[in-house]
């Protein structure tokens, strides 16, 4: 349990340090290296918490 909510987290600030460096660079190529990270790691564990995060992201975007 407690593996499982640090490799949240940890995935969480992987995520956030693309989106900074995404903001910092105006590319969208990063942006979807952290979806691409996201989605292995995601897919894996829970499919819709995955595909409902990419649903707000396009909306963010």
């Amino acid at each position: 349990m407690l593996f499982h909510f640090t490799r949240t987290v940890f995935t969480i600030e992987i995520t956030m340090l693309f989106l900074i460096i995404d903001i910092y660079l105006s590319d969208n190529l990063f942006w979807k290296l952290s979806l691409i990270i996201q989605s292995l790691i995601m897919v894996k564990k829970k499919p819709t918490i995955f595909l409902g995060k990419l649903k707000t992201s396009q909306h963010l975007f």
